[in-house]
């Protein structure tokens, strides 16, 4: 596996970290389960920081991409509404067929 990461410290009150938590634990597993793992060269690709007055988490994956015909998950379900709490944007970017993967890129406040 190629993995590569861009991680900023970045600072969250309690009541913040733990949905921004959750919201991460849920993507980073998705990745796992449903992005690298049946991949002959799986590559993941992870990073969180500070943009203007924006904390952004971004994971992608060279997988097989997201049927966008399918029903969302309860995972994903959960990685909205968390977002929604938090007053952030989800953007999931994937193509329909191929090995070309998927992104999603959390923003939310860096101040609530």
């Amino acid at each position: 596996m190629i993995r590569t990461e861009r991680l900023e410290p970045i600072s969250l009150g309690f009541d913040r970290a733990v949905p921004f938590g959750l919201i991460v634990n849920e993507l980073v597993s998705n990745a796992y389960q449903h992005g690298i793992a049946d991949h002959q060269t799986p590559i993941l690709s992870i990073e969180l920081y500070r943009e203007g007055d924006a904390i952004v988490f971004r994971i992608e994956d060279n997988g097989v991409g997201m049927n966008h015909d399918a029903a969302e998950g309860t995972g994903l379900l959960l990685v909205r509404a968390l977002c929604s709490q938090l007053h952030g944007e989800l953007l999931i970017q994937s193509p329909t067929m191929g090995d070309a993967g998927t992104r999603v890129t959390i923003r939310i406040p860096a101040v609530a």
